[in-house]
């Protein structure tokens, strides 16, 4: 769902040459990938280090389409505005990779002690 959503925004952007449009299809995957992630990650993992990416990691294609507003915008190349569009870009790199870390930690084997046996338990 990131990569339909930076699709279409991208499409949006540069072939259709509209703003607005590209908000509004970046906000409904966003909403699709943040309603399927809580329906997939239902309880936090116990012994886990890592934050809770899965409440953030939907709402990157928001910083690229704000880079891009801002990068198709009728502003002047100024300094201060090419940095805030690679902070953005910088800070979604950030947060994917902080996002692997997580799904690395979820899937990782955990070591569980054995229940003692007791006659007539399952």
């Amino acid at each position: 769902l990131p990569s339909a959503s930076l699709y279409s925004m991208c499409h949006v952007f540069c072939e259709l040459r509209c703003l607005w449009p590209a908000w509004t299809v970046v906000a409904m995957f966003s909403t699709a990938h943040y309603n399927i992630l809580q329906l997939d990650i239902v309880a936090p993992k116990e012994g886990s280090r890592m934050p809770p990416m899965e409440k953030v990691v939907p709402f990157v294609p928001f910083l690229a389409v704000a880079g891009m507003s801002i990068d198709y915008s009728v502003l002047d190349p100024h300094p201060f505005w090419v940095g805030c569009i690679y902070t953005l870009g910088w800070l979604g790199y950030i947060i994917y990779f902080l996002w692997a870390l997580r799904m690395f930690d979820l899937a990782s084997p955990k070591f569980e002690e054995e229940r003692p046996e007791v006659p007539g338990q399952a």
